[in-house]
């Protein structure tokens, strides 16, 4: 699988500036999408893999390789039938490998974004509807809310899914997220450039991807098992010459659950679930003048957000993050990125483990990376993560963890 994969990108390297990461000519991938695009149909493909290993604390010693192969396919209506602001969307996902964390470090948050059940599955399929010249949107099919919301610029960068997927929320409902979708509405409105509104409805039972939703194939949808609802409302200042390159972000939202649910907590019952979020990402320091939307960045920008849910009846009551990202911190390497992060876990003091409680414990991840933009479509990224208290046992001893990821875009 992977083989061909660098063959075809291989061959395009040549025409890549590899110490800047910029092109000299269009490869021969971006005009094969050029072409198929100018019909109405854009077709892409990527590869994530990763090598971890423990070195020391968590459960044992050991490493391990996983990688995940996701194929999209993007159907513009109005270039293939006259169909104005509508589209079709499908991704496809293949994750495979085994991850550190079940047998390795027993870390709470599962410290990479890519470690799921092995199996080829479909991961989103939706039809588009846009109106009054894309400032609003409706989206109905089978999609993944991580996909849009609680989304922060600077924070994507890291290896650690706690980083992608507040805890708050993942591990306190069924909200659909990666690696599967849940069939849903989801609407989007810009009131202005600079403000936006979204909100999402899914159903709140989409399986599970380890047994009854292997391929992501279920579509389930029943109302009367619950829904889950997320909103959230952003403000964001986009760079310009007037504001002398300003950008920054501003995200609050909230989310309930309506389905009935039983779990291992003091209160085993319960009825409903909710909770909700801010985050901010900020540019905090532009090392070179702004010139236009195509000159590029390189400087320093941050971002910080926290979650809470009620302790009653979710495993994580509290979870908060922040980090650095320096881009171009290096001279003939603008597009490379020095990032470092950290975030905190609070496990609900009403959370039973082996009926016992677990008393506020809590996990805690100090993550840095270097990505190194190879090509356009390549990129290596060697990782650091320091877990203290990995799964929130304070008797377990803190785990190191190094690595690296590589990631292929087609």
């Amino acid at each position: 699988m992977i083989a061909p994969i660098l063959s075809v990108l291989i061959s395009g390297v040549s025409t890549f500036d590899c110490s800047a990461g910029s092109t000299k000519e269009p490869d021969f991938l971006t005009q094969v999408h050029s072409m198929t695009e100018e019909n109405g149909v854009t077709f892409t493909g990527e590869y994530t893999g990763e090598i971890f290993g423990n070195l020391s604390g968590g459960i044992q010693q050991g490493a391990s390789y996983e990688g995940l192969l996701k194929l999209t396919l993007r159907l513009d209506l109005r270039k293939i039938v006259h169909w104005d602001g509508a589209s079709i969307y499908a991704s496809a996902l293949y994750p495979h490998g085994n991850g550190l964390s079940r047998q390795y470090t027993g870390d709470f948050n599962v410290l990479s974004s890519i470690d799921a059940y092995d199996s080829v599955r479909l991961f989103e399929l939706w039809f588009e509807q846009k109106f009054f010249g894309g400032k609003a949107s409706i989206r109905i099919g089978q999609m993944s809310a991580d996909v849009e919301f609680y989304q922060s610029e600077w924070s994507n960068i890291f290896v650690n899914s706690c980083f992608g997927t507040f805890p708050t929320i993942s591990m306190g409902t069924n909200l659909p997220t990666y690696p599967f979708g849940g069939l849903g509405g989801r609407i989007d409105y810009y009131p202005s450039s600079s403000t936006f509104l979204r909100a999402a409805v899914f159903d709140s039972n989409p399986g599970d991807q380890a047994t009854n939703d292997q391929h992501g194939t279920r579509l389930h949808l029943n109302p009367n098992a619950g829904v889950i609802a997320i909103a959230e409302a952003g403000y964001q200042v986009t760079p310009s010459r007037e504001n002398e390159g300003r950008q920054e972000s501003y995200t609050i939202g909230a989310y309930y659950d309506s389905r009935r649910f039983t779990g291992p907590f003091v209160d085993p019952t319960h009825h409903s679930n909710g909770g909700f979020y801010a985050i901010v990402d900020r540019l905090l320091y532009r090392q070179t003048s702004y010139a236009n939307d195509q000159s590029a960045f390189i400087g320093l920008g941050g971002f910080a957000s926290f979650a809470f849910a009620p302790a009653g009846g979710n495993q994580v009551s509290f979870y908060a993050d922040c980090g650095l990202n320096y881009v171009g911190l290096f001279p003939g390497r603008e597009n490379d990125i020095l990032a470092l992060g950290l975030s905190y876990t609070k496990i609900s003091s009403d959370f039973l483990v082996d009926n016992v409680p677990v008393h506020s414990g809590h996990e805690t991840v100090l993550e840095a990376d270097y990505r190194v933009q190879l090509t356009n479509r390549i990129f290596i990224q060697p990782d650091f993560q320091y877990i203290f208290d990995p799964g929130a046992f304070r008797h377990r001893s803190n785990a190191v963890v190094v690595g690296v990821r590589y990631d292929l875009t087609f």
